[in-house]
């Protein structure tokens, strides 16, 4: 052992035990005493502090646990548009799918899927987003409206040839990240038609303040003005019905 070493010191407590770096040592063989070692060195690291878990980590183990034992319940389902609940949305807007829910334990986040309902055959899955358990009681989960078409509902081809396109309703349903536990499904959500109304003179320029009527097939009946610039846009028709416009002089 000389100067430069370094020496593990052991049992001498956790302040003192630990890797030491040698800077002198004198070796001495006394007669009648016997050999003896004296040194000086410093501490070349201090002693690790204990790991503390954070106070909101739980054992993976432990958690699978306190989930299996759990039993939990998804309620009041429903899709909101500006904090509003609705069953018509336009393709483009940002929903909020919502519900309440009860035993989730520790769980933070689910999967919430996203199904088109059809009539005749099984319904057709669009996607699944995360959903966030909020204060252990709610649920909540973000989606833009989107349009897809829906072909196989029996009455698909007869709303085609009458309107052009198919309309899509939706519905969404809550599991678990370990798919044993899910809601019922949700109400439905379907897309709402509209209308852009703009008149125009025979030089193409936009007639103010035009009045019209809008009739459909079946007797429903809505009466509006355009604006300044001739334009009109009614944001929600009946669905399944054909419109006739008629402008009044």
């Amino acid at each position: 052992m000389h100067a430069g070493n370094n020496v593990n010191i052991k049992e001498a407590g956790e302040s003192y035990s630990g890797v030491y770096f040698l800077t002198s040592v004198t070796h001495r063989l006394v007669p009648m005493k016997g050999y003896t070692v004296n040194f000086e060195g410093f501490r070349n690291a201090l002693p690790s502090p204990p790991k503390v878990p954070p106070k909101d980590a739980q054992p993976q183990e432990e958690k699978k646990k306190e989930e299996g034992k759990l039993n939990p319940e998804f309620t009041n389902l429903s899709w909101k548009l500006e904090d509003k609940a609705v069953e018509k949305a336009h393709a483009g807007d940002k929903l909020k799918l919502t519900a309440d829910c009860s035993q989730m334990g520790s769980m933070k986040s689910v999967n919430v899927k996203i199904y088109e309902k059809d009539t005749t055959t099984p319904d057709d899955f669009i996607e699944e987003i995360k959903g966030k358990v909020i204060g252990g009681n709610k649920v909540e989960a973000a989606w833009t409206f989107i349009y897809t078409e829906d072909e196989d509902d029996a009455n698909s081809e007869e709303e085609k040839k009458e309107k052009g396109y198919t309309k899509p309703e939706y519905y969404f349903v809550i599991e678990t990240i370990n798919g044993k536990h899910k809601s019922s499904k949700s109400g439905i959500c379907e897309m709402m038609d509209w209308v852009e109304i703009e008149y125009i003179d025979a030089y193409g320029k936009p007639v103010p303040c035009k009045k019209f009527i809008l009739l459909s097939n079946n007797s429903l009946k809505i009466e509006g003005e355009c604006d300044m610039n001739g334009y009109k846009k009614i944001i929600e028709l009946t669905h399944s019905t054909k419109w006739q416009i008629h402008f009044i002089d």
